[in-house]
């Protein structure tokens, strides 16, 4: 997944996981199925989930992660939601950081219409997305900025 183009932006996904093993396969491969041709990887940070949640993602990185740059950080002690991220983002490697956790899906179209936004502003430092939250259901319970 990487193409040397000046308008393509690097980006870095960071996925913060805690026994997530019912969802992490699927966030995983929301970021995997990435419709995107600029340097991308995904950087995985278990944060010592007590469920089978790296076995689960060292399967998914197996059968689905041929064409990404993947790291998979396990945490040695449970740092909590903060700590996770500060471990994602010390090995992160491109000039914008994506934060998800390992329970959110990706649209297909997400890191290029980052990509197009940042593009479009390029004095950008920081960019927020649009949270869409489901219930068991698949109803929307909740949106905000």
């Amino acid at each position: 997944m990487e193409i040397e183009n000046a308008s393509y932006t690097s980006f870095s996904v960071v996925m913060t996981c805690y026994n997530l093993e019912k969802y992490i396969a699927e966030a995983i491969k929301s970021v995997l199925r990435q419709r995107y041709r600029g340097k991308a990887e995904l950087i995985i940070v278990d944060d010592c989930s007590t469920d089978c949640s790296v076995e689960e993602i060292k399967r998914t990185i197996e059968e689905y992660g041929e064409e990404w740059e993947i790291t998979l950080v396990q945490m040695e002690q449970n740092a909590g939601v903060a700590g996770a991220c500060d471990a994602g983002w010390a090995r992160a490697r491109y000039e914008w950081i994506i934060l998800v956790d390992g329970d959110d899906i990706q649209e297909e179209t997400r890191l290029q219409s980052t990509n197009e936004l940042l593009k479009q502003h390029r004095d950008a430092v920081m960019q927020a997305a649009l949270l869409l939250c489901f219930d068991v259901l698949g109803e929307v319970q909740a949106c905000r900025i």
